[in-house]
């Protein structure tokens, strides 16, 4: 392995020109790259050599008196030759983010790679139950060469190691990636033919949502000011409100702590439960909902409104940019089952409901652009009875019934009773669940059950394959032949696992597809933009010039469904459709 340091454009340039496929890492000064932190470094290799490429990308303590390509007038041509490349990095949106912050303060334009594989994606869709992922965990796991340590001290930074040292640290990372993607790529060819030939035609699907989740973060979500203001606000009022309460209660200011919330109900008889171990009193949610006392109450606002505040208010403060923008970071792989997760923060988990304040509204869209929402139709239903192949119900969904009407009159039960109770069957939940569910009784919710059972009988069968499979093997399969770890004590949710995995690959797949389309097309570059996706539900910015013209906006939906459509499995029968709601400027329960 020789470390080669970058002393002028030509060394740049004869090196990138030997590969199409480039392996990169950056080192950074911080890790936010829409909050002033950039790259200092930028290593590259390739796979048919153990030469690495360092490149100093900009002045630091450890730069200062070298050659930096910030200073070179081809910079421009450099960030093209880049582009054009296949680009392999570990968690490469943020090496992607990172040189979009360089390009973006040296050049005044964004960095638009056109094909990217990122190992940290590539490993988790291989091993959706791995925990530490990171180069140096990977390393340990699958016995590749260990990465570099500089040993940093508590003060020191990643930008004032000496230059020396800090070059042999970047180029080993390197010398890792190229091991690893070595190793993900001989675990596909591993695979028996059946599972392989299945995998290896939806993986480039999968890998490619990297590429089109960097798109999408660097768009962002755009905040109404007013809005955030307006909800700080009223949301800061109702905490003091219920705080004072609490005082004129009690006696005492609001600490949140089970012995000091124990104090609080001391004075009215009431004993909490304790933790066995510590014997400190428990006041978690759960425990202070069986309080029968108005100060519980009180606290769970308290507590409500403090999280409100927290994790969304003050958390798109500090989120967002100088432009008011929030950079989000999904997760292509943030769930065990492969469905995406989104985080910094996560809009995700906003509450749908408008009190005390509807929080999804702070997000807008630019003018002249309306956000639209499309979701899919009934996909996990449609997943499940094709999977079961149940083909009376494919053929109604075909016709385009409702499916919970239909299953509701084969059951003889009403149509509410039978969407909760088919989908509580489907989540693996018994009786007592479903009871609670439906508010029936256990007598009443176990004749429901039965009944909806005997109306999906190909369904229960499958969920009864799914169970005994899971039981012995430890793992389920996608259509998408997306293996799902599986604990045996778990398997009774086995049927669940599928129909999620399945719904994440759907998903995933139709993202490539649309993000793809609209970010190369040319009539609708500049008009479509994807801008959240939550489960199932993607979340467009899309200009006026469509929504707010009938005919662009069939010819826009036609566009979203075909590709609906082409993100089934082969064999699907059922196919997946979708349905889009026109939200307006703000976004909003449509």
């Amino acid at each position: 392995m020789a470390y080669i340091v970058a002393k002028a454009y030509h060394d740049i340039f004869n090196f990138i020109k030997k590969s199409n496929t480039l392996f990169i890492d950056t080192e950074t000064d911080g890790l936010k790259p829409y909050h002033g932190n950039m790259p200092f470094s930028l290593q590259i290799g390739y796979l048919d050599t153990k030469d690495i490429l360092y490149i100093p990308l900009r002045h630091t303590k450890n730069q200062m008196d070298m050659w930096c390509l910030c200073d070179e007038p081809f910079l421009e041509l450099f960030k093209e030759a880049l582009e054009n490349k296949e680009l392999v990095a570990h968690n490469a949106k943020f090496d992607l983010h990172m040189l979009n912050s360089f390009f973006r303060e040296y050049l005044g334009i964004d960095f638009e790679p056109k094909k990217v594989i990122c190992t940290l994606h590539f490993t988790k869709i291989l091993f959706l139950d791995i925990r530490g992922a990171s180069l140096n965990e990977l390393s340990f796991e699958f016995n590749l060469p260990l990465k570099a340590d500089i040993g940093l001290g508590k003060k020191e930074k990643y930008d004032e190691v000496a230059f020396e040292k800090m070059v042999s640290y970047g180029c080993r990372d390197i010398y890792v990636l190229q091991h690893l993607y070595n190793y993900l790529l001989n675990e596909v060819k591993c695979m028996n033919n059946d599972r392989r030939n299945g995998f290896i035609q939806y993986l480039p699907y999968e890998l490619s949502s990297t590429l089109e989740l960097y798109y999408m973060e660097k768009t962002g979500v755009l905040l109404s000011h007013g809005k955030l203001e307006d909800a700080k606000k009223i949301l800061e009022a109702l905490y003091s409100l219920e705080k004072k309460a609490f005082f004129d209660m009690a006696g005492m200011d609001f600490v949140g702590s089970g012995k000091s919330i124990q104090k609080a109900f001391n004075q009215f008889d009431i004993i909490l439960p304790t933790k066995e171990k510590t014997n400190n009193p428990m006041a978690d949610e759960e425990i202070l909902e069986q309080v029968n006392h108005p100060l519980a109450k009180i606290i769970l606002n308290i507590r409500g409104y403090e999280k409100l505040l927290k994790t969304y208010v003050y958390g798109f403060e500090k989120a967002q940019d100088k432009n008011g923008i929030i950079h989000c970071s999904f997760n292509p792989v943030g769930a065990i089952t492969g469905r995406m997760s989104c985080a910094s923060p996560n809009l995700q988990n906003i509450p749908r409901t408008d009190k005390p304040v509807n929080l999804r509204s702070i997000v807008t869209a630019p003018e002249n652009f309306d956000i639209v929402s499309i979701d899919f139709a009934q996909q996990e239903l449609r997943i499940i009875f094709d999977l079961a192949n149940e083909e009376e119900l494919i053929k109604n969904i075909l016709k385009g019934e409702d499916i919970h009407e239909t299953n509701a009159h084969l059951a003889g039960i009403q149509r509410q009773d039978a969407k909760n109770m088919i989908f509580g069957i489907l989540y693996g939940e018994g009786v007592t669940s479903l009871a609670i569910q439906t508010g029936k009784s256990f007598k009443d919710a176990g004749i429901l059950l039965n009944k909806i059972k005997k109306g999906l009988p190909k369904t229960t069968q499958y969920m009864k394959l799914m169970t005994e499979f899971s039981s012995e093997n430890k793992f389920v399969m996608t259509p998408f032949m997306v293996k799902i770890p599986i604990v045996p004590q778990f398997a009774y949710k086995s049927t669940n696992a599928v129909i999620q995995g399945t719904a994440a690959n759907i998903t995933k797949k139709w993202l490539v597809k649309c993000s793809s389309f609209f970010r190369t097309h040319d009539t609708y570059k500049e008009l479509v933009f994807p801008c959240l996706v939550i489960h199932d539900e993607i979340c467009f910015y899309v200009s006026q010039k469509i929504t707010t013209n009938e005919d662009e906006m069939k010819k826009f939906m036609i566009i979203i469904k075909q590709f609906a459509l082409e993100s089934s499995w082969g064999t699907n029968k059922v196919h997946m459709d979708c349905d889009a709601k026109i939200l307006g400027r703000f976004w909003k329960k449509g």
